[in-house]
């Protein structure tokens, strides 16, 4: 996904692990595992190596960055036109480094450890493997910011398919004895290039068309960036969503539902928890309010008193 700079990608690998990390953790308070009250003992989620750390909590859940490598379908790829158009036939049509983003596919070993009690080690496991099944595409929202501008990233999330003799080379390389293991890639992740000295264009947010009155025309090319029942993830305790139409002063923004709904107020800044920010006509930023209830919470978006579909959910 490319930024209005035409950027694409991160700066730090560990961006992409921490998300990971706080996707399990979100799935292990709310997993139907323990009815919705959260694991009977603690499950440390940590992005150490396997043999690294083998104390702490009850259970120690690893998602561990043991393999990196070029992705070959991209590494090559004109993601970014020239700004005068399409080069020439006489012209290389591959972006030059170091302007061309480096493509890469992660490779993570997710397995658990809780000494002699394999019902912990096999719960732990049955909670990661449903948060990342239900997560195939995995968003990043703000990754990196550049002249003030962010630079989302995202990927896609698969098992991989290994054998017992791959599976059993790879526990090899590590100290300690082998465990249930499942190794998944995320793909593609992009390292972000030197900022190029020519900056495109940006790209157009929406394009609307709308018969009726000026207050119907207005919001007719308002929507909401989102797929089916996925979860924020926020960066910094700040959650982003992206669409386009939103308009400081005629956005509302609401977390939960019925009762428990809590309508979130607006600044100019950055906000609080309980506020959100509109920092552009794609964006929205919020803090989660306090006192919601635990479980899933839909976030609802309303643009001059049109409610849009709610396309998102945090959890508490």
């Amino acid at each position: 996904m490319a930024s209005s700079h035409g950027l694409i990608g991160l700066f730090d690998l560990s961006i992409v692990t921490d998300a990971l990390r706080a996707l399990v953790r979100a799935y292990c308070s709310a997993s139907p595992i323990w009815l919705g009250a959260g694991p009977p003992f603690t499950i440390d989620v940590t992005g150490a190596a396997p043999d690294a750390l083998r104390t702490g909590g009850d259970c120690v859940l690893h998602v561990y960055l043991f393999h990196v490598a070029a992705d070959k379908h991209q590494r090559n790829s004109p993601l970014r036109l020239p700004p005068s158009g399409p080069p020439p036939p006489d012209r290389v049509r591959a972006t030059q480094i170091p302007t061309q983003p480096l493509a890469l596919d992660l490779y993570y070993l997710v397995t658990a450890w809780a000494g002699s009690n394999y019902v912990q080690e096999q719960q732990a496991m049955s909670v990661a493997l449903k948060a990342f099944q239900e997560h195939p595409i995995i968003r990043l929202t703000p990754a990196v910011q550049i002249d003030g501008v962010d630079v989302p990233e995202e990927f896609t999330l698969t098992m991989e398919m290994e054998t017992p003799d791959e599976l059993g080379r790879l526990w090899q390389a590590v100290s300690s004895p082998a465990r249930l293991a499942a190794v998944y890639k995320a793909s593609v992740v992009f390292i972000t290039p030197e900022l190029p000295e020519e900056h495109l264009a940006p790209p157009a947010e929406a394009l609307g068309l709308a018969v009726g009155t000026t207050g119907q025309m207005a919001r007719s090319g308002a929507y909401v960036i989102g797929g089916s029942r996925p979860l924020l993830i926020a960066v910094k305790s700040v959650y982003t969503i992206r669409g386009a139409g939103f308009v400081s002063g005629l956005t509302k923004l609401t977390v939960g539902d019925g009762a428990a709904a809590v309508e979130l107020s607006e600044v100019s800044g950055t906000p609080s928890p309980g506020e959100f920010e509109i920092p552009d006509k794609t964006s929205i930023e919020f803090q989660m309010p306090p006192g919601l209830p635990p479980g899933e919470h839909a976030v609802h978006v309303q643009i001059n008193g049109v409610e849009l579909p709610p396309a998102w959910w945090v959890n508490v």
